[in-house]
């Protein structure tokens, strides 16, 4: 599902609401965390209540099989409550609002995947945007290990998480529109937000030894911001970028590897917890890694293929329109 938005936005959107598009469908994932982190304890107050909740959660978002016999044959469905709203969606809008969205897209082979790697601007996106999801997904899943050992209440780590997710939504609710509407401001942004994230990982680093509530929630809530801006803006760069392949194959990849590394990235602070139970070395590693991969963005905009193919495409449609309504 984190691989659709990009897809969907261009069939639905023009290049003016795509990126905002995209981040109302991108970031539902980490607020549908959030709000699962904080109702799941209302649901469940003692170990007997597991299974209610489980099954309340199962019946939300999962997917139950079931059968139908047609013609002496079982045929299998899938259906969930989280998908109902889906019977109501039109495949397509009655009009298109671009010429991009109406467009066929190259079928997904090797040579097309061979392509997207010989494309300079999608490994400069490609690269930072896995190591930051993963960076990101790793902080966030290890926040109470790395507090708890310096007396912070679990309560406290969970209103850093809390900050780290919300004020990180709002952030992307304000910048969103304004970068649909000043394509001039979108790779300024990302040169600005990039060293932004490696200094709040750096400025992690010290924050748990403040033993004060202040700094975490100051740097979690800048870490927040710029994570979450970020993402439906380098998401709409990469389809930009890598057109006219569908958007949704340079989505899945950057989102492939953010799971992928997010994992790795796990495995590794946990082994790099010192006997006391404190993972300061796990929070220098995260800050080296976001660090090593500042200067990849830096180069966006100077040299790649494919930058602004889109867009382009885009505007001379209206032009021609415009031409046949003359």
């Amino acid at each position: 599902m984190l691989a659709a938005p990009t897809r969907y936005s261009e069939l639905w959107f023009t290049e003016e609401g795509r990126i905002s598009a995209t981040a109302v469908a991108s970031l539902a994932n980490p607020l549908g965390g959030a709000l699962g982190q904080l109702i799941d304890p209302f649901l469940c107050n003692q170990a007997s209540d597991v299974p209610n909740m489980v099954l309340y959660v199962a019946i939300i978002v999962c997917n139950f099989p079931c059968t139908l016999v047609k013609r002496q044959r079982l045929t299998p469905i899938q259906s969930t409550v989280a998908t109902l709203p889906t019977i109501f969606l039109p495949s397509a809008p009655p009009h298109p609002p671009s010429r991009t969205s109406t467009l066929s897209k190259p079928a997904i082979t090797l040579s097309t995947l061979r392509s997207l790697l010989r494309n300079p601007s999608f490994t400069l996106l490609l690269v930072p945007f896995s190591i930051y999801v993963a960076a990101f997904n790793a902080f966030s899943s290890l926040l109470n290990q790395i507090l708890l050992p310096y007396a912070f209440s679990e309560a406290e780590a969970g209103i850093t998480g809390a900050l780290l997710i919300v004020v990180g939504l709002v952030f992307a609710a304000l910048t969103s529109p304004l970068l649909d509407r000043r394509p001039a401001l979108r790779l300024p942004f990302i040169k600005l937000c990039v060293p932004v994230l490696a200094a709040m990982y750096i400025a992690f680093v010290f924050a748990p030894g403040t033993r004060g509530v202040a700094t975490p929630y100051a740097v979690a809530s800048v870490l927040g911001a710029a994570s979450f801006s970020l993402v439906p803006l380098v998401l709409e760069l990469l389809a930009e970028v890598t057109w006219p392949v569908s958007p949704e194959v340079a989505s899945t990849a950057c989102w492939s590897g953010g799971q992928l590394f997010g994992g790795v990235f796990i495995l590794v602070m946990d082994a790099l917890q010192d006997a006391a139970g404190r993972m300061d070395r796990a929070l220098v590693f995260l800050a080296v890694v976001a660090c090593i991969v500042v200067p990849l963005p830096m180069f966006l905009g100077y040299f790649g293929t494919g930058r602004g193919k889109r867009a382009e495409a885009d505007r001379d449609g209206q032009a021609l329109l415009s031409e046949v309504a003359m």
